[in-house]
């Protein structure tokens, strides 16, 4: 059996691994970082530096990434980041996202300014909020 108190963290590419995995077992709380609504979405968009898509598979295993279905059954907390420093994954791929969670789902979307695709996790205004969130203890 899954333990429910397993905390899901996913960013860029792992928001879809986290989305699937909370929409099917129990979790105690959800983390997301730059969430892409669908792999074929988010690397299709003419912006993106390079198409990722082959490193998964066939086009059918890639097709059931959808983070946007996954999310909508998700009923753990969850705090979802995007930022305004993010040039991979678009603000508004998050926000709908963070949007297709349930209404009964305690849920928090945070904007983070100056965070670039590759510095969510290092930055202390994320773990801090997380920390508010989910009223864990600080460990410094």
């Amino acid at each position: 059996p899954v333990s429910a108190n397993i905390y899901l963290l996913g960013h860029s590419m792992g928001c879809w691994f986290a989305t699937d995995l909370a929409s099917h077992f129990p979790v105690k709380g959800v983390i997301l970082a730059s969430a892409g609504t669908t792999i074929a979405e988010t690397f299709g968009q003419e912006w993106f530096p390079l198409n990722l898509v082959i490193r998964f598979g066939s086009d059918d295993d890639v097709a059931q990434l959808d983070s946007v279905r996954d999310a909508a059954s998700i009923h753990a907390p969850t705090i979802v980041f995007s930022s305004d420093g993010d040039d991979v994954i678009p603000r508004a791929q998050t926000q709908r996202v963070f949007d297709s969670l349930p209404a009964d789902t305690r849920k928090k979307f945070i904007v983070l300014s100056g965070v670039s695709h590759v510095t969510y996790l290092d930055k202390n205004r994320m773990w801090s909020a997380v920390g508010k969130f989910f009223n864990l203890p600080n460990r410094r």
